[in-house]
């Protein structure tokens, strides 16, 4: 009895000599991948169970490169070749798949950790805008308030390796807005304080216009009535040298010399009546101009405040602090900077 080496023992021996030392590697591999277990949630099992899986697809490129010999030099074993090349790198392919999932799961569970602080500090940054955005709703008690909300944030642990960053972010905006308070409070003084002046000029014209009136109407009926009697005393002396058949008639006179007086009198005290009503009316006039100034004027200001604010955050966004933005500014609004200058 022969022993004849059948092309189906010859791809076994050839198989064997390719392979042979990557099955056993592979067993061991196979045994280890078993045990492996990474913990994910920290950056130190990510590293090791990354650069893990770069191992296991390095270990491929030795099968390939043996597969690729062997064929060359027996084409008629390549069938068998790629079946063992299929199986092994199969094999490797679910070691892989077994922790690629939860390798990628985890990676991106960090970014959305590092998106989460990123955003809460963003927020947190985007303060100062609010007030710039609406001033109508953000005086100075609605900054107080608002500084009062980003005060109240914790820089804790939960920032992690960003904890510097959201307390510098922290900080600025906290500088930022309590420097805005400090012109928002100095704007609001100032305008009650116009306001104020505006009301008591007001009372004071008015009192002085009442007062007038008041003084002329009693000159005017004083003036009257003393010419009137002097008129009267003039007809009653005249009455005395007539007749007496004349002293009914002069009587007659002398009552509406009296009647026409009165009715001159209220006559003099209706016109000025009118009058002052005229000059009331002159004056609310000119006070609601003055306060239709006085409005442009604020919303002139704060305008500006609201332009130099822009140019304050401009300066910011470009690497300077709060401080050199606010230097710079401070001398470009006095024209300390030639060719340059703001345009409102």
């Amino acid at each position: 009895m022969t022993n004849e080496i059948t092309p189906a023992v010859s791809n076994e021996i050839v198989i064997q000599k390719t392979y042979g030392t990557y099955y056993e590697q592979l067993k061991a591999m196979e045994l280890t991948n078993k045990e492996a277990v990474f913990d994910l949630e920290t950056k130190k099992g990510l590293k090791e169970a990354t650069s893990y899986i770069f191992s296991l697809r390095k270990s491929k490129k030795p099968v390939a490169d043996a597969h690729k010999e062997a064929k060359a030099d027996a084409k008629v074993l390549c069938d068998a070749l790629d079946a063992g090349k299929r199986e092994i790198v199969g094999r490797i392919d679910a070691m892989i798949d077994q922790h690629d999932a939860p390798i990628k799961e985890a990676k991106e569970k960090e970014a959305n950790r590092i998106t989460g602080i990123e955003r809460r500090i963003e927020i947190m940054k985007s303060a100062c805008n609010l007030v710039y955005q609406n001033p109508a709703h953000y005086d100075s008690a609605g900054t107080q308030s608002l500084i009062k909300e980003v005060e109240a944030i914790i820089i804790d642990d939960s920032f992690e390796e960003f904890k510097a960053d959201a307390a510098l972010a922290k900080e600025e905006t906290l500088q930022s807005l309590r420097s805005t308070i400090e012109g928002l409070i100095k704007t609001e003084k100032e305008a009650a304080e116009l306001e104020q002046l505006r009301k008591d000029k007001e009372e004071q014209d008015r009192k002085l216009r009442e007062a007038e009136i008041a003084r002329q109407a009693e000159e005017n009926a004083r003036a009257k009535v003393e010419a009137e009697l002097t008129a009267a005393k003039k007809s009653e002396r005249e009455a005395k040298e007539a007749a007496s058949q004349q002293a009914y008639q002069d009587r007659l006179i002398r009552e509406e010399a009296a009647k026409k007086a009165e009715r001159d009198k209220q006559a003099a005290v209706q016109a000025e009546r009118q009058r002052a009503e005229r000059v009331q009316q002159e004056g609310k006039r000119q006070a609601e101009e003055s306060r239709r100034l006085e409005q442009i004027r604020i919303e002139n200001v704060q305008h500006q405040g609201k332009v130099q604010a822009e140019i304050n955050n401009a300066f910011m966004g470009i690497g300077l602090n709060s401080e050199q933005s606010m230097f710079i500014c401070e001398h470009i609004f006095k024209g300390a900077i030639p060719h340059l200058k703001i345009e409102y």
